[in-house]
């Protein structure tokens, strides 16, 4: 079976999307029975092919690159501009994809990274082939969120609520063309499901566990040198209000005035007004010697910091869990975090510790608690490695694309592999 992935963002050496897009494309490339073609931006070319040079010669995905103009990808580089790169890289890159499906004869078309519901999709609509959109996710925060964030950001959350609801409705007919759609968790399935009840349906989160299954729990990890000392992984990637740092220093007060010891870390970038935001907060709560801002790290550097922590805050506000938590629970770390959908099901409630309120003091309290008391979790964190395991999900894939072709060989017996006719 001949396969297409259109990986917008696939780099390796990298956390989020990045990181999972060169994970998934390299893992379906191992496979006997797939050939992977890959199109993605031409902007990490160099690196790609760098990691592509590390594989085994008869496991390498074959890559096409496509970037806009160079004055575009200069833009691109402010914050504000990345959906509007994104969205035009989609729509020039149709083309692209309309020819790739005819000269190589493609069976399956899938659009796998930064695939986002309220914005239009890579794929056209007339592919002439069986196509699959996902793990597909959305703009989805809970309403105890307001609490915490400035009025500029509740406005923007405003704003991104209504392009969510626009987008979804405006996108109704390309997800019902869909031969199948995966979900990033069981409600945007039921979303997904609504919106466009013609589409065939199913859920699968992105991440993969590609750690082998730990022998032992939390004890593995490096203990800080400094033992009087908890360290606080709060997060790494993009700092945005919707996965609540605000929260996370309004919990870290309340921690020292409960005094409690600690070295907090916020690891990340974003957008410079959001981050001066929180710098001036931390000062304000009077933190500014216990909690450290750190830039992003590369993946190696991160996995290594995450070896020494103890407690991983993590109070997002956003449905879908990310990546950065798989990566917390290969060294068996405990994640405190708020109840939301995403978590739970990735990561299942034994394993995390849930605030029972959307309040800084219920967080602390579940820092403290998971500090003191967290157990030897090593059936929790087996269940989840296997659960999310890259040999599970690429299995259910692999399947859900010979589904996808016999659905669409089913539904348009004129139409033969690779749009030729019968």
């Amino acid at each position: 079976m001949k396969v297409l992935i259109v990986a917008y963002a696939c780099e390796p050496g990298k956390g989020s999307e990045p990181g999972i897009g060169w994970d998934w494309v390299t893992a379906l490339a191992r496979h006997a029975n797939l050939e992977v073609i890959v199109l993605t931006r031409a902007n990490n070319r160099s690196s790609i092919e760098q990691g592509l040079a590390e594989l085994p010669a008869d496991e390498i995905p074959r890559f096409v690159y496509f970037e806009l103009p160079k004055l575009l990808v200069r833009w691109k580089r402010a914050h504000v501009a990345i959906y509007p790169y994104y969205l035009l890289w989609c729509l020039a890159s149709r083309r692209i994809i309309r020819r790739l499906v005819l000269r190589e004869n493609i069976d399956v078309v899938h659009h796998l990274t930064f695939s986002t519901d309220w914005l239009p999709g890579c794929i056209p609509v007339d592919t002439k082939c069986a196509t699959v959109l996902g793990p597909l996710g959305g703009y989805d925060t809970v309403l105890e969120m307001a609490g915490f964030i400035s009025k500029r950001s509740q406005r923007l959350d405003s704003l991104k609520k209504f392009f969510r609801y626009a987008g979804l409705r405006a996108r109704r007919w390309e997800l019902e063309r869909a031969t199948a759609i995966i979900a990033n968790n069981e409600s945007f399935a039921r979303t997904y499901s609504a919106h466009a009840p013609g589409a065939w349906v199913t859920s699968l989160s992105t991440q993969l566990c590609t750690a082998e299954p730990p022998k032992r729990g939390r004890t593995n990890r490096s203990r800080p040198t400094h033992a009087s000392a908890r360290k606080l992984l709060l997060s790494a990637g993009r700092l945005v209000y919707w996965k609540g740092y605000d929260v996370v220093l309004e919990t870290l007060a309340v921690l020292l005035r409960r005094g409690v010891q600690f070295e907090g870390l916020i690891v990340g970038s974003g957008d410079t007004e959001y981050v001066t935001q929180l710098r001036n907060r931390a000062h304000e709560l009077g933190l500014s010697s216990c909690v450290k801002f750190c830039d992003q790290m590369d993946r190696g550097e991160f996995l290594e910091l995450t070896a020494q922590i103890d407690v991983f805050i993590y109070p997002t506000f956003y449905s879908t869990a990310d990546s950065i938590m798989m990566e917390v629970v290969e060294h068996g770390i405990p994640i405190v975090c708020f109840p939301t959908n995403g978590a739970r099901e990735l990561l299942g409630d034994d394993y995390l510790y849930f605030a029972a309120k959307y309040t800084a003091e219920s967080l602390a309290d579940q820092v403290e608690l998971a500090d003191k008391h967290a157990p030897e979790n090593i059936t929790a964190v087996r269940r989840i490695s296997e659960a999310h395991s890259a040999e599970h999900k690429l299995s259910r894939v692999i399947n859900l694309y010979q589904e996808s072709v016999d659905r669409y060989r089913l539904e348009n017996p004129l139409i033969s592999r690779g749009g030729g006719d019968r």
